[in-house]
């Protein structure tokens, strides 16, 4: 394979990665990349460029600091770091007054970074939505309202359930599998701290309010791109 093609490549994903690109122009060097890749019959672990040192150090990463769990925060959680190479957990901070929930990503830390934001724009986007569910159905969403509790809490369930169906859909057509796969020095520290899923199952009490979510989990996409790694800037962008 002529280095001249790969050189082509690199560059064409480097500007679909550029926070100073336009829209049209990431869309376009992405487009771009993707075709010269077929045409040549490369994969994405023959055009990857080595990440440096400081991004292989593996961390941990605080997205998110509440008073108590959520289901629905932990299921979150789960997909994106599952979608980039990282762990997550919930860490409660006890000795705290009042005591705190932390949620945790643990991954090199490049990857720790574009969890973090790619989670806490999901999060705005998810409650933003199920804000706007909730009162075109004459609920508030708030705990002096059960009723609309549930709706909002299945919502905020079925988000994640449809950004995991969004992201897996990705993976597939794209041919990017390699991207996502959770680096083994990860799992190992995974397991040595002894980490449990957060994707737990939880009961369905509004089928008609997770749909709705999940139908808006499979549509975000974040307002601004995030990644510096082209691969997954995939990832983040609409089908």
């Amino acid at each position: 394979m002529s280095e001249k093609v790969l050189d082509r490549i690199r560059k064409l994903l480097r500007l679909a990665a550029d926070k100073g690109a336009t829209q049209e122009e990431a869309e376009s060097a992405l487009l771009m990349a993707q075709r010269l890749m077929v045409e040549h019959g490369l994969n994405e672990s023959q055009v990857e460029e080595a990440p440096t040192p400081e991004e292989m150090k593996i961390e941990e990463g605080v997205a998110e600091d509440i008073g108590r769990t959520e289901s629905w925060r932990g299921r979150l959680g789960s997909v994106i770091a599952d979608n980039f190479r990282c762990k997550s957990f919930w860490r409660q901070m006890r000795t705290a007054k009042p005591i705190r929930s932390l949620l945790v990503f643990l991954g090199h830390a490049g990857d720790v970074a574009i969890a973090k934001e790619v989670y806490q724009c999901a999060t705005e986007v998810a409650l933003r939505e199920a804000g706007s569910y909730c009162r075109s159905r004459g609920r508030t969403g708030s705990r002096q309202d059960p009723e609309g509790r549930a709706m909002w809490n299945e919502f905020l369930i079925g988000f994640s359930v449809g950004l995991r169906e969004k992201y897996r859909s990705q993976v597939q057509s794209n041919k990017w599998t390699l991207a996502i796969v959770t680096p083994e020095d990860v799992k190992r520290r995974a397991e040595t701290l002894g980490l449990r899923s957060l994707n737990h199952n939880v009961s369905i009490g509004s089928p008609e309010a997770r749909e709705a979510g999940r139908e808006a989990g499979k549509a975000f996409v974040p307002a601004r791109k995030i990644s510096n790694n082209p691969k997954k800037t995939l990832l983040l962008k609409g089908e």
